[in-house]
């Protein structure tokens, strides 16, 4: 019950909006791994089209029981159409080929997208546009506070981003005409035990 009360109380709460930004440039600590979804994405989905694209990612009704559907929902993507291709990289382990990076390539139009938190009423994230061109790129991380990936997307016509303040990423509330949002990856220090 907690948790719903602060859910509830975060979502009342009203962020300014910005019309005034054309960029955002945010790094993002992230540790390299081969397991890594942002490693992941250039050997599982290479290449893609579609027109009318929606997905959605359940964790289902087991986890949020008595929930109804539509807060079982952390992951919500479409658009009207989206075109992705992606070039992995791979490095020879010893026994096989990993994958250890790439680059990627999307384009989209009439986008939504949004990541919500775990029990799907707080959007983590939110962006909307007219058009969507986003460009990633990810080589092997060679140890802490090494700058590994960046992610460059740019945003055209209508277009809404809102992402609150937490895990020292700055918050940004925008909306208006263009907005290029720019993150550069990197490797944080190891925890220390």
């Amino acid at each position: 019950m907690t948790a719903v009360v602060l859910s509830l109380t975060i979502i009342t709460f009203k962020y300014s909006v910005s019309a005034t930004p054309a960029s955002f440039d945010e790094r993002l600590p992230v540790y390299y791994s081969s397991q890594s979804p942002f490693v992941q994405v250039f050997q599982v989905v290479p290449e893609f089209e579609s027109n009318n694209f929606l997905y959605q990612v359940y964790l289902g009704p087991d986890y949020y029981e008595g929930l109804p559907p539509a807060l079982w929902n952390p992951l919500h993507v479409e658009a009207a159409y989206i075109e992705e291709t992606a070039t992995p990289e791979y490095e020879w382990n010893g026994n096989n080929w990993v994958c250890i990076g790439g680059t990627l390539h999307m384009t989209a139009s009439h986008l939504t997208f949004w990541v919500a938190d775990i029990t799907g009423l707080i959007h983590v994230i939110e962006a909307s546009a007219e058009n969507v061109e986003l460009t990633m790129t990810i080589r092997k991380s060679t140890g802490s506070f090494d700058e590994y990936g960046k992610i460059t997307a740019e945003f055209k016509g209508n277009v809404r981003y809102h992402m609150p303040a937490g895990l020292g990423i700055e918050a940004l509330d925008y909306e208006g005409p263009k907005l290029t949002v720019t993150y550069t990856i990197y490797e944080p220090s190891p925890p220390t035990s």
